[in-house]
Formats: structure tokens, C-alpha cells, sequence
């Protein structure tokens, strides 16, 4: 309708997956590596991309099957709400695998399948099983994929399995049922929206393509194109043609911010809009606003998507508006307010340095984040109130019965993860509602969540409060907050020796470090406080307020000059790998996660920190 008028050869914002738009961000790329990184390594298991609904997965998804390896087979699931049997008559399928179809039972299905991959093995061939929408993969399904991984020679295994899907996969994963899958999983990666510049190269490759030649979306359009798509390219997508029709319509080439405002809005639907709060919602953030616009822009799409996808895809984000509409937060004292209505500053423990007033005229201060707020603040790193000492246990050092039977009756009772989350929120000095004690919410409170596997020393070299994963005497999980690393005094002549105080629901165990190691499974889930303007690992030619601040925490650590500096440059990186190497790490020049989690202990007093004196 609008082709004519703006000079199109074709409408270029089809939510089509149209090759000839295929726009690579950054994100994209990098997603698209950790695949190819996993698919060269060859060795078999897991991999992983997860992202929201409508980031660019199937993109990345199209590429990869454009750059598979010399001599590989793909088998490719799009509609996995399947049976075990049905799941296996599927592999056979897109493989090509010839199996008597009167007789599916899965041992007959299972034997041809394995005698296909050895085949395959035995003929060099990289035989691959690629699954989109595995979110919806059940429990037995997931564990009958694993099964598949078990079939291997001596050197690497005879399928490689890749799991596409949204982010209720991660949860999925988390099961204590599929722990076995998720420690077979070798690369994985979550696929974030664009930034905005990105959605400005986004936009204007699509409309080059689609052979415009006007200035259609003028800078501060685009700009106003991610604040209304939170950059999902599919939202960008709707907005961006809803804009074109709504132009031509009046008759104007110049689509204004204003216009962008008016058909976001109209996307959402008028009853939406009237009915959701004004003030906007601290703990949803941009993913909220992202849900809501596509969770309601699906009627104007059905036609153009499958619709089985269509419905699960409306399911899923239809269930994150009410998740994040669902939370609320105390209201933030009107002192605070009159400054910035949504945040509130991070609580300092008494001593600590207070962080000079901001002078740029905006209002806005670089550390503040939203606030979880308790009745009464909380000191920062201090243990929470109410909590108590149970028990100092070390491995040679006999506990006394009692002692044994409370501690089993605390662990037994410590088998869920958001009790332990939530003491790490409170040792960090929020106070969160326990069904809101996951990781996700740290970015409400000013942190990032950070999961792994470890040992002490890199737990200690980290030095942050931590919820790990333990194992009882039966190798049942339970979850347990590490508070502090601290000598600790044994009783029965235990003497002193180097330990770990943990927080177990509202108990608190003094153990020595033997005994934490023998309980330990070795995974851990930590916050830390990352740089304003941080997205991703600071490099060279990086730029933004997160670079000032690691080029001042450096200076600071080092007692060096300070500089006006906003760009990563060749001074900055000497600085990051002197830092590096001093505390063994990786030496690249690379400020990513571990680098800047360590910067932050040594250059904010008031974090909490895992190592004490006391």
C-alpha cells in the first residue's frame, strides 16, 4: 500500500524470515560463534541458545545452517511437543533413517538410530539434531534426548544436540530431575535484544534492501523505535510498518518520534494501555514493556506465523506481562522522590563513604538502583536478624547428636533455592519477598547474577557472598547461602581452623573448610555490582560511562592519574592486563566479568565481601 509513495521495491519490515534481510548484530554474531565453537569441538552433548520472543534466535538458527561443518548430517525438530516415541520416529524421519513402522516400541527405534550414528561416525560424518521451541520439551523428553548422548566411542560421542528456545528452557534445565543433561551441555549462550544502535543499523539495513533512498526515520525516530521495541527485532518490525502506513496515510515521508509514540501505542491496543499503571514497574524494566507490546501485537501476525507457534508464543509472553504486573514494590519515601520517583540509592553500611551529589543538572544519580526495601534497612554484608547459630562442624570433629538431628531436620528443610537467594539479597541489604528471591530480579537491585562451577580458591578469589549448591549424606541437593570465610573455633578440642559460615534458612552453620569441601557440589550463584552503562565485556574501542569507571577504579587500585576518558584505548588495556596477571587471570586485556567482579572488591568498601578478619 505504502511501496509507491516511499519508493519500495517491497514492504521491508515482513516479520518473513526473508533471507535477504538477514541483518548479523553483534549479539547475533556472537551467539552464532558459541554454536559453530560448540559444533567444531566435535565431542558431542549440549548446546544451547535461549533468548525472548522475537530476539533473533531463528536468525542466528539460519546461519548456522549456512556455516555447518564439512560432512555433517542435521536433523532439524521445529514442532517438538512430542512423546518419547514419537520423538525418536521424528529423528528418524528427518534423518532419513528407515524403521518398520508397525513395530515403533522405543528400544526398536533406539537401535536404529544408534546403528545410523555409528554408520555415520564410521564414514566421518558430524551427525547433528537441532531443536527449536525446546522449551516445550517435557522432562522424559529431555531425558530420553540425553540417553541418546550416551551412545559414543571411546573418544567422542555419536550426536551432537542443539536446544533452541525461550528462557523458560533455562529454567526447565535447572530440574533436579535434568541435572545430568545440563552437565552435558558444552556451549550455550542467551541472546539478548539490540542495543540502540543496533536497532538504528537494523532499521536502515532493511529499508536499503527494500530499495529506499529517503530519510524516512530520522535519528531521534530511532531512537524513540528502541525505547517503544525494547529492541526485539520482531516488535521493531511492527512499529517500523505500522509507521509507514500511518505516513503515507498522511501523506508525509518524515515519520516523527511523536508518530513512532502513537502507533507503539496503537500495536499495544487502547484497553492495554488504559488499564496498566502509570508509574512504571522497577522490577520489569524494559522486558516488561517488550512482553506487553508483543503479547498483544500477535493478532495483527497470526497470519503470517505458524499457528501452533503463534499460541505458545502468545502463552508465554501473555504469562510474563501478569508475572511482572504481578510484583510490587513499597512505595519510595517522598524525600526520594522528589528526585527521581522510581529508584532509590543502595544502602550503605555506617563508616562507608558517601558518594559525592550529582552536578550534571539531570537528576539522576550513576549509582542508584530500585529499591527493595525492608521495614527497617539492613546493613550492607551484615548477617540477617533473627538468625541462629546451630552448630561448628568440621569433618574429624564429632557433632553432637542433637546438634546432628537440628541440622538434618534445617537441611531438609533447604531443598528449594529461593530461601537461600533470599539471605543473599538481605546480606547485599534488600529485603525481597521470597517468591521474588530469584536471579533474574538482581537487576531490580543494581546487581547482576552470575552462576558457575568452582572450587574454594576461585570462591575466595571472587570474594563475594555466594548461595551454593550442597549434598547431604544421601547426595540429595539442598542450598545454602556463604556468608563469610573465617577462621572458625571447633569445640572437643577441634582447635581453630580455616572455615566458611553458611546461612540455612534462618540457621546459621559455622563448617571448616574440609567439611565444605567434602558437602560441596561445586556450583555456586553470586551478585555483583556492575559498572554504569555495562552491557557486555569492555575491550578495545569499547566506549561509555563503564569504561570511565573501570579506567578510574584502575587508577584508583594503582594510585595513578586520573583521566577524561570514555574510550577503551591501548593505556587502559596495559592497566586491565597488569590487573589481570596479578590476580591470575586470563591475561587478554579484556575487562569481562571475573576481571571486573575482582575490580569491585578492591574499589567499593561498602559491597559485602566473603573474606573477613573476624
Amino acid at each position: 500500500m505504502y511501496k509507491e509513495f516511499f519508493g519500495l521495491k517491497e514492504s521491508p519490515f515482513s516479520i518473513a524470515p526473508d533471507p535477504d534481510y538477514l541483518y548479523m548484530s553483534d549479539r547475533h554474531k556472537e551467539a552464532l560463534a558459541h554454536l559453530m565453537y560448540g559444533l567444531d569441538a566435535a565431542v558431542g552433548g549440549f548446546i544451547l541458545l535461549t533468548g525472548e520472543v522475537g530476539t533473533g534466535k531463528t536468525t542466528v538458527c539460519r546461519s548456522l545452517l549456512q556455516e555447518l561443518p564439512v560432512k555433517t548430517e542435521l536433523a532439524f525438530i521445529l514442532n517438538p511437543s512430542l512423546t518419547k516415541i514419537e520423538l525418536l520416529a521424528t529423528i528418524c524421519d528427518e534423518f532419513g533413517i528407515k524403521y518398520n513402522r508397525e513395530r515403533t516400541s522405543l528400544k526398536n527405534l533406539f537401535d536404529v538410530i544408534a546403528r545410523f550414528l555409528l554408520k555415520n561416525h564410521q564414514e566421518g560424518i558430524h551427525s547433528v539434531l537441532l531443536i527449536d521451541e525446546a522449551q516445550h520439551l517435557s522432562p522424559k523428553v529431555l531425558e530420553q534426548l540425553r540417553l541418546l548422548t550416551n551412545l559414543e566411542t571411546d573418544r567422542k560421542k555419536l550426536l551432537q544436540i542443539i536446544l533452541i528456545g525461550q528462557p523458560e528452557l533455562q529454567a526447565l534445565l535447572k530440574q533436579e530431575q535434568l541435572r545430568q543433561l545440563a552437565q552435558r551441555i558444552t556451549a550455550r549462550y542467551h541472546l539478548l535484544p539490540l542495543d540502540k544502535t543496533e536497532v538504528c543499523h537494523y532499521v536502515r539495513h532493511r529499508l536499503k534492501v527494500a530499495g529506499c533512498q529517503l530519510p524516512v526515520f530520522n535519528n531521534r525516530s530511532l531512537v524513540e523505535i528502541h525505547r517503544q521495541s525494547g529492541g526485539v527485532p520482531r516488535l521493531i518490525n511492527l512499529i517500523c510498518d505500522r509507521a509507514l502506513l500511518a505516513a503515507y496515510a498522511n501523506s508525509d515521508h518524515n515519520i516523527t518520534p511523536s508518530l513512532i509514540t502513537s502507533v507503539a501505542t496503537e500495536v499495544r491496543g487502547e484497553d492495554a494501555v488504559k488499564t496498566l499503571n502509570p508509574r512504571p514497574l522497577i522490577y520489569a524494566g524494559a522486558a516488561l514493556s517488550v512482553a506487553l507490546i508483543a503479547a498483544l501485537s500477535v493478532p495483527y501476525v497470526m497470519g503470517f506465523i505458524n499457528s501452533h507457534k503463534a499460541d505458545a508464543e502468545m502463552q508465554v509472553m501473555q504469562q510474563n506481562v501478569e508475572a511482572a504486573q504481578a510484583i510490587s514494590l513499597p512505595p519510595v519515601p517522598e524525600e526520594q522522590a522528589l528526585q527521581n520517583p522510581y529508584v532509590a540509592p543502595v544502602q550503605q553500611a555506617e563508616g562507608s563513604p558517601q558518594r559525592e551529589p550529582d552536578s550534571s543538572g539531570t537528576g539522576e544519580s550513576q549509582e542508584t538502583v530500585a529499591s527493595f526495601s525492608a521495614a527497617e534497612p539492613i546493613v550492607v554484608g551484615a548477617v540477617p536478624e533473627g538468625v541462629e547459630d546451630l552448630a561448628s562442624i568440621d569433618v574429624q570433629t564429632p557433632v553432637d547428636m542433637q546438634y546432628q538431628r537440628r541440622l538434618e531436620k534445617v537441611v531438609a528443610d533447604s531443598r528449594s533455592m529461593e530461601p537461600a537467594m533470599q539471605n543473599l539479597y538481605r546480606v547485599w541489604g534488600y529485603d525481597v519477598p521470597l517468591q521474588d528471591a530469584r536471579c533474574e530480579n538482581a537487576i531490580a537491585a543494581g546487581l547482576h547474577c552470575l552462576e558457575g562451577r568452582g572450587s574454594v580458591r576461585s570462591l575466595k578469589e571472587m570474594n563475594h557472598p555466594a548461595v551454593v549448591k550442597m549434598l547431604d549424606k544421601r547426595n540429595q541437593t539442598y542450598f545454602a547461602t556463604l556468608t563469610h570465610a573465617k577462621p572458625v573455633i571447633f569445640a572437643s578440642g577441634g582447635g581453630t581452623k580455616h572455615g566458611f559460615v553458611l546461612l540455612i534458612n534462618d540457621k546459621r552453620v559455622k563448617v571448616s573448610e574440609n567439611w565444605f569441601n567434602e558437602h560441596w557440589s561445586g556450583e555456586y550463584t553470586l551478585f555483583w555490582k556492575a559498572p554504569a552503562g555495562y552491557e557486555r565485556a569492555l575491550g578495545l574501542g569499547a566506549e561509555g560511562a563503564a569504561v570511565q569507571w573501570l579506567d578510574d577504579s584502575l587508577a584508583q587500585i594503582y594510585n595513578q592519574d586520573y583521566r577524561s576518558t570514555q574510550r577503551f584505548d591501548g593505556t587502559l588495556q596495559e592497566r586491565v592486563m597488569r590487573f589481570q596477571n596479578e590476580h591470575n587471570l586470563g591475561v587478554d586485556g579484556i575487562a569481562g566479568v571475573q576481571t571486573l567482579l575482582r575490580i569491585n572488591t578492591a574499589v567499593l568498601p561498602y559491597m559485602p565481601k566473603l573474606l573477613t578478619e573476624g
